[in-house]
């Protein structure tokens, strides 16, 4: 596969750097204005490219935040649309923590067990271990 040009993948990355910053002071409307600017500059299709899970993440995160829950499942699952997401232990948990919060039990359960197996207990200190008790009769910790 061909490569972002250099300048518009510097505009993404600026874009997600300027909405990082609005999300870790709580803006994050804003904060998705801006994910949403560094999303527009990917060439389709857009789950093609290895940058584009960050702004799916990202905004997905924004959207967690903000309550939002079905539009943060929305971007989780477009960045597991990306083939390079697939062995991302965060993709996986952050996925299993919103469909906790939706709800969907099993569900969050397997992708909490996938998060797991990628990357081990560790990831769960995110949220002080609290979901790695709906898995732990489950696999061996």
């Amino acid at each position: 596969m061909e490569e972002i040009p250099n300048h518009i993948y510097q505009e993404i990355i600026s874009k997600l750097d300027q909405g990082d910053v609005l999300f870790e002071s709580s803006d994050f409307k804003q904060a998705i204005t801006l994910y949403d600017l560094a999303l527009e500059k990917i060439p389709e299709p857009k789950e093609e490219w290895q940058i584009s899970v960050n702004v799916f993440v990202a905004l997905g995160d924004a959207y967690h935040k903000s309550n939002d829950f079905g539009i943060a499942d929305y971007y989780y699952n477009k960045a597991l649309q990306s083939e390079s997401a697939l062995e991302n232990t965060y993709v996986w948990y952050v996925l299993g923590r919103n469909y906790f919060v939706m709800g969907h039990s099993e569900k969050s359960k397997e992708c909490f067990i996938s998060a797991y197996m990628l990357g081990g207990k560790e990831i769960f200190k995110v949220d002080d271990y609290k979901y790695l008790e709906l898995i732990e009769n489950i696999v061996s910790l």
